[in-house]
């Protein structure tokens, strides 16, 4: 089987978000809606692997 001419290329970048938040746990969790306090992004370039 050829899949001659088919371009399967991907995402040059591809970007890693990751959010923290703050409030109670247990059975309150989600009763004290607090803001993000982290945020960190890490964006990779995937053709030279950085």
């Amino acid at each position: 089987m050829s899949i001659k001419g088919l371009n399967m290329a991907g995402p040059q970048h591809v970007c890693v978000l990751y959010l923290t938040t703050a409030g109670l746990q247990g059975p309150m969790m989600g009763s004290d809606e607090q803001e993000i306090v982290l945020l960190i992004y890490v964006i990779v370039d995937v053709i030279q692997n950085k």
